[in-house]
């Protein structure tokens, strides 16, 4: 068998008939398809067994009690038969030759460890639109030395963070030794956590410029959760902490390389606490949100001597020194002015 598509599911009932009618649209028909419903509340289960039960043996439905996200990939990968890993989350999509295009390209490079492509932004009326990211080096083989391009957008952006733009071979997945299970809590960046380890051992990596994946802007999925009793859960210390671990071996443990990634922390938390306090619906919200102890959502070395971190831009070094030193007016004020900057209101 030549994949095996994942899919966890979560609580998704409204998108998920979407999500499995790109599964039946492919080309491609050498693939198996695993769905874990992660103790869903809203009927999404239901319409797991419907799917699996109308078209045949090659789709199984999992059933388990709610895990996280983490927990539903790996229960999923270790079910999984296929040569190579696709993931889709239950809310996004396929595109239609997905898996032909993917099967093709896999072919014309011999077939290396992994496959990274590109994908699509799709909003609830179907409307698409194309990301802004920078490019790689599309259409040729990455391997040895010419890896550390993949290692420093790990350590210094969200370029490469995303599972669902890579299709892995599962065999690299399943030797992963990594205990996740002490991951489970957290809900941010588990694509980037998951993704250490078959970067880092995949022999060659290609990727390719084919827009093939629909990741649909959705504001009640849990990377734009905004409530504030989620603060803690947005912790991404453990993944700093693994990229960390593999610094030495991707031969870029030195001083600059740890500042990049201590400002690529630090911006994502800052970032975090901007979106949490301008999505906030009223003065106690807003005041919850800048009580939370955002400290402890970095980590320490990361918080040492930021303000002379060349990579830390000013707007984040002046957020982060108003919560270093609880300054809830500084705060305020700040988000004041880029109110009236954005327009927001």
């Amino acid at each position: 068998m030549r994949f095996s598509v994942l899919i966890p599911v979560y609580n998704v009932k409204k998108y998920i008939s979407q999500c499995f009618d790109s599964i039946l649209s492919q080309t491609f028909k050498d693939f198996e398809v695993i769905i874990v419903d992660d103790g869903s509340s809203d009927g999404s289960g239901d319409e797991c067994d419907k799917f699996a039960k109308e078209h045949g043996g090659f789709v199984r439905v999992i059933h388990k009690e709610n895990g996280g996200l983490i927990s539903a990939r790996r229960t999923a990968i270790a079910k999984s038969r296929g040569d190579y890993c696709v993931f889709l989350d239950s809310d996004d999509m396929l595109s239609g030759e997905y898996l032909e295009r993917a099967d093709r390209a896999l072919r014309a490079y011999s077939n290396p460890d992994m496959l990274i492509c590109s994908f699509l932004y799709i909003d609830d009326d179907g409307n698409t639109s194309v990301p802004s990211y920078g490019k790689l080096d599309y259409n040729k083989v990455i391997s040895g030395g010419e890896k550390k391009e993949l290692y420093s957008k790990m350590i210094c952006s969200t370029e490469l963070d995303s599972l669902w733009t890579k299709v892995i071979r599962t065999r690299l997945l399943k030797d992963d030794p990594t205990d996740y299970t002490k991951y489970y809590k957290y809900n941010m960046s588990e694509d980037l956590l998951q993704s250490l380890y078959p970067v880092t051992k995949a022999d060659r990596i290609v990727c390719i410029d084919d827009r093939l994946y629909l990741y649909r802007y959705n504001p009640s999925s849990i990377s734009r959760s905004v409530s504030v009793d989620s603060v803690l859960t947005n912790s991404t210390i453990h993944v700093y902490d693994e990229i960390k671990n593999y610094l030495p071996e991707w031969g870029m443990n030195t001083g600059e390389w740890e500042k990049k990634l201590d400002a690529n922390f630090l911006s994502q938390t800052a970032y975090n606490l901007d979106r949490f306090y301008l999505a906030s619906k009223d003065d106690k919200a807003r005041e919850a949100v800048l009580s939370a102890d955002w400290k402890s959502l970095v980590s320490s070395s990361a918080l040492k001597d930021f303000e002379n971190n060349p990579y830390l831009s000013d707007a984040y070094k002046t957020v982060w020194k108003m919560i270093v030193n609880n300054d809830k007016p500084g705060l305020k004020r700040y988000f004041a002015k880029k109110k009236i900057y954005t327009g927001l209101k």
